[in-house]
């Protein structure tokens, strides 16, 4: 799926967003305007649609930090000083966020809305 952001009749910005990864993103969030994309069809993001995918994207990114922060905060030891001790759980969240398959792709789309929103484009999901 291609997602094309307009501004009348130009295209300044394209983003391919792999199938399996915005399936998995639905399932991430509960966010009609990411219901209604059809893998198949096209679909037309307004600005309210892009800025709640926006908003979806940065809970699922905060709810994964937080769970990395609470599994290495309960399983590793660490420094006792409060500032190296953030220094290193945020080394260790930020390797382990970047293992994920989608992360790149998501940070991209992050990338691509928040663009998007800035410069008052409408963006076009052009389906398979």
């Amino acid at each position: 799926m291609i997602w094309l952001a307009k501004s009348g009749s130009e295209t300044p910005l394209q983003l391919e967003v792999g199938d399996d990864m915005l399936e998995w993103l639905k399932d991430q969030i509960d966010s009609y305007a990411i219901e209604q994309i059809d893998l198949y069809g096209d679909t037309v993001l307004d600005r309210k649609d892009q800025s709640q995918i926006l908003k979806s994207l940065n809970f699922v990114f905060s709810q994964w930090s937080e769970s990395l922060r609470k599994k290495y905060t309960t399983s590793t030891v660490l420094p006792r000083n409060p500032d190296v001790r953030e220094c290193i759980l945020k080394d260790l969240i930020s390797k382990e966020l970047r293992k994920h398959p989608y992360f790149q792709n998501l940070m991209e789309l992050e990338a691509f809305l928040e663009l998007s929103l800035e410069l008052g484009f409408t963006v076009y999901a052009v389906g398979n």
